[in-house]
């Protein structure tokens, strides 16, 4: 199946050059917004009222990113340009989806493992992705799991949502700073992980409830992602991690969906953006 991209009009940007914009505008932003022009997109990643990075890229490129990272998450082969200009209609031949390609890993959004091999994701490819997912896929999350999530079953719970997902979950319930996770052992047995990764894994998943409690303080109510090293939840370079933090009849719930940087980023993100909205509805 070809999958056809349209890569817009071109019209100037209402607002002047991008580089210009006053980043006082952005205040208040709650965590990742979409600032789509004609011919860029500007991912801006807000976060206590600062400007923590931004991602500008014509939206063509944008697609051949994401469809890069998708195709990677679900076979886990290097993506080649010929591969891409056979399964997807970008509007170009296969020499310039190649430029695209060394463009994006010039920038450090792909890696090519091999001189002769297709490109994978970067920390930063899987980023831009997940930040993509949270910002473009609807909220749906299955009633029963709805269900055990506003009777706060956190047990039951947990265990429907790491099946769903293939995750690893955890949840912790404040004021009572009480940690409830999934089991481990299921997870593990889907993994074909080094000895040296996997006990880093378990060493994680061990250390959950401290790091929850020193975190708790620090807690925004929405959605996020972390990459790697760059979870305040988990340490290894392995994972990724999806966090959720929701208001539940007066108490503030904060939900994790742990997994390989091959998580199903657009599922997670529509079952962890559909919490917050039967939270709203409740």
């Amino acid at each position: 199946m070809t999958h056809s991209i349209n890569s817009g009009s071109a019209s100037a940007n209402p607002l002047g050059p991008i580089s210009t914009l006053d980043t006082r505008l952005l205040i208040g932003v709650e965590y990742s917004r979409i600032y789509e022009f004609p011919q860029i997109y500007e991912y801006l990643y807000i976060k206590n009222d600062s400007y923590i990075s931004d991602y500008s890229m014509e939206p063509r490129t944008a697609d051949i990113l994401k469809a890069v990272v998708g195709e990677f998450i679900r076979s886990g082969e290097p993506i080649s340009s010929d591969w891409l200009y056979d399964n997807y209609d970008f509007g170009i031949k296969p020499a310039m989806i190649r430029l695209e390609l060394g463009d994006l890993t010039d920038t450090g959004f792909l890696l090519q493992p091999h001189t002769a091999a297709g490109r994978v994701p970067s920390d930063r490819g899987y980023e831009f992705y997940a930040h993509s997912a949270l910002m473009d896929d609807a909220p749906r999350c299955e009633p029963e799991l709805l269900t055990l999530f506003r009777e706060r079953a956190w047990p039951e719970f947990l265990s429907e949502f790491s099946d769903e997902l293939d995750i690893l979950g955890a949840a912790s319930v404040f004021p009572e700073r009480v940690v409830y996770k999934s089991m481990l052992a299921n997870f593990v047995d889907h993994l074909d992980w080094p000895t040296a990764e996997l006990r880093s894994l378990i060493h994680d998943f061990d250390s959950l409830d401290e790091r929850l409690e020193k975190i708790r303080n620090t807690l925004h109510n929405d959605v996020q992602v972390f990459i790697g090293r760059k979870s305040p939840v988990t340490k290894s370079e392995n994972l990724a991690v999806m966090t959720g933090t929701y208001d539940l009849n007066g108490q503030k719930i904060f939900v994790c969906a742990i997994g390989p940087k091959r998580m199903d980023y657009k599922k997670t993100a529509r079952v962890m953006k559909g919490l917050k909205k039967a939270t709203k509805d409740n």
